[in-house]
């Protein structure tokens, strides 16, 4: 039993891999809250968090906290945002140096080890469908996962190691900041109201992305993968909320198109009214929204 779920048949606790059962015993530690954030999990983890008689924790400090202004965190932010572009450059160049370099020796299987999702559960003779119930996941996403593998159908047994997927929101990790900062900072009336609408935009947004498609991630963060809610969902659509740059979806998904005119006499590829895929589309973790930036 874990969680409530009762796992298949012939599974066990040890079953699980780590980071899914590091999670649990982490979530089972937090306060009962609708929102927690990487804040609050890092409270919990310091061995000076302590518990008041109410219930609530807190960190005992000597020294007491200066609170910083709107502009202050606003550019520490731009700063910090600055910093981790300059990082990826930097880790896209030698990347693409490195997956050259392996094309010129006449091989391209170190950069297909380089970008795939760690594969590390072993369901040992269950199939997809029952995974992904143990694990409260679509099979689709399980499926689109481990599409590099040669899995015959969601109900076959399996007998190697698969990728696992979890549930995803681009913006989860933003609204959880604002949340945590409006109930626990400081605040004028007016910087109050800014947050308050600020998490709201962001909670319109993640209800459209929602609507649309259900967001998976695999325990690396090397894929985010979008089972559409409908079989009549457009690609488009998807790719206007999840905020994916153009390109990227028919790079790494088999989309379909039809042949259009540029009124020249030359034709292209037209992907406006394609209709997502049952199965899903999978969009690498740096190009989905909030997470590209």
């Amino acid at each position: 039993m874990t969680n409530g779920v009762t796992a298949p048949k012939g599974s066990h606790e040890s079953d699980i891999p780590s980071f899914m059962r590091e999670r649990s015993i982490k979530l089972a530690q937090m306060p009962k809250a609708d929102i927690v954030d990487m804040r609050t999990k890092a409270h919990l983890s310091d061995p000076k968090t302590k518990v008041g008689p109410d219930g609530d924790y807190y960190t005992p400090s000597k020294r007491p906290q200066r609170k910083k202004s709107p502009e202050q965190i606003k550019k520490e932010r731009q700063e910090q945002a600055k910093q981790i572009r300059k990082r990826k450059a930097w880790l896209n160049r030698f990347l693409g140096a490195v997956t050259a370099g392996t094309i010129i020796l006449g091989g391209g299987q170190l950069a297909d080890n380089m970008t795939a999702p760690h594969a590390d559960f072993n369901p040992q003779g269950h199939s997809i469908v029952e995974v992904a119930d143990f694990m409260d996941v679509q099979p689709e996403a399980l499926m689109l996962a481990n599409s590099g593998m040669e899995i015959a159908s969601e109900d076959v047994p399996v007998n190697e190691d698969i990728v696992l997927v979890e549930k995803y929101s681009p913006y989860q990790a933003e609204i959880s900041d604002l949340q945590y900062r409006i109930e626990n900072d400081k605040l004028t009336q007016a910087e109050r109201e800014d947050l308050i609408a600020e998490a709201e935009a962001l909670q319109t947004k993640q209800a459209a992305q929602e609507e649309l498609a259900t967001a998976y991630v695999d325990s690396d963060n090397k894929y985010v993968y979008l089972i559409p809610t409908d079989y009549n969902i457009s690609v488009e659509d998807i790719k206007d909320a999840y905020e994916i740059p153009d390109e990227v979806l028919k790079y790494y998904n088999d989309i379909d198109f039809f042949w259009n005119s540029d009124g020249e006499g030359d034709g292209y590829r037209d992907y406006r009214n394609a209709r997502c895929p049952e199965e899903g589309i999978k969009v690498p973790y740096d190009k989905i929204g909030a997470d590209k930036k």
